[in-house]
């Protein structure tokens, strides 16, 4: 999060890469980028060097940062070409160069698309894409409700934050002020924990988390539960809402849409009023989005 607000800062171009890649992949998606710059874990740096000289890559930023009061960092050694993010703050003045940046023009992220049709493609995504999508999703979908949630409660992200689910999310919980809880999206155990110990306002997740939550006995509780980036089974939303007594939300998006293009405001509607009932589906097109639904076969509308 530290990285992606400092790179737009600087007018530079954010490239989010999976912490999962092997370097195929990684050296496809950095060489296709052009990227000079790397920020990554220092527990990634062994594939970052293994493919290095084989991009434009100039510079290599690790992590981890002592951040937290109770974070321990793991014994690193000094790796030749490479700078701690840590030594970098300390070094220098949070004085960033003045930047013009036209944020209907200038390129803010350039995400790479799952490569569902073919190989992955780079996203070019302006500054104005990601503020405008924030401003069409979160802000109109919540604002019923913005007098008891802006600037006071919290949201549970069980995305990854490379993923364009999770990068919409820790913008879109930042325009709103709130507090955010960023698990590890494998750890169902601790995401759990989370719902249970801190009762989230929301919690966005995938159909997978959901599956996986129903055996964690969390009861009845009332949080707004969102699902994106796949398609959400019906009997899972239905055996999730029995349990937890709470209606479950769903949304549609594209990577080259910069997140949502559709919500599903029903969930909402026992506070907001939106709809009499609650009904399962992607939901409706946030405002100023066109939709065609069309045959795949035959491209007909």
């Amino acid at each position: 999060i530290i990285s992606d607000y400092a790179i737009m800062r600087l007018g530079a171009v954010h490239v989010p890469i999976s912490i999962l890649h092997k370097a195929p992949d990684l050296l496809y998606e950095i060489g296709e980028s052009g990227a000079e710059t790397v920020i990554c874990s220092y527990r990634r740096l062994e594939r970052v060097n293994s493919i290095k000289d084989k991009t434009k890559l100039k510079n290599t930023i690790f992590t981890p940062v002592p951040i937290f009061p109770d974070y321990s960092l793991p014994e690193i050694k000094e790796v030749p070409g490479a700078h701690r993010l840590e030594d970098l703050i300390e070094k220098y003045e949070p004085k960033p160069p003045k930047v013009e940046i036209n944020p209907t023009e200038d390129l803010a992220l350039l995400p790479f698309t799952g490569g569902t049709t073919g190989v992955p493609k780079g996203t070019m995504l302006t500054h104005y894409n990601i503020t405008t999508n924030v401003i069409q999703s979160i802000q109109w979908m919540m604002k019923p409700l913005a007098v008891g949630v802006k600037g006071k409660a919290s949201i549970l992200i069980c995305v990854p934050l490379f993923h364009q689910l999770g990068h919409w999310a820790v913008h879109a919980a930042i325009s709103w002020a709130l507090r955010m809880f960023l698990t590890d999206p494998r750890d169902i155990d601790k995401i759990a924990e989370t719902i249970k110990k801190y009762r989230p306002f929301m919690v966005l997740g995938v159909p997978t988390h959901y599956m996986l939550l129903l055996d964690k006995d969390l009861q009845r509780i009332p949080i707004f539960f969102y699902s994106g980036a796949a398609a959400l089974p019906p009997d899972v939303a239905k055996e999730f809402e029995r349990k937890i007594g709470v209606p479950m939300g769903e949304g549609y998006g594209l990577t080259e849409s910069t997140g949502a293009t559709h919500l599903n405001l029903s969930a909402l509607s026992k506070v907001t009023g939106f709809m009499a009932n609650v009904k399962r589906s992607v939901g409706v097109p946030i405002p100023d989005t066109e939709v065609k639904i069309v045959d795949p076969e035959t491209d007909e509308e």
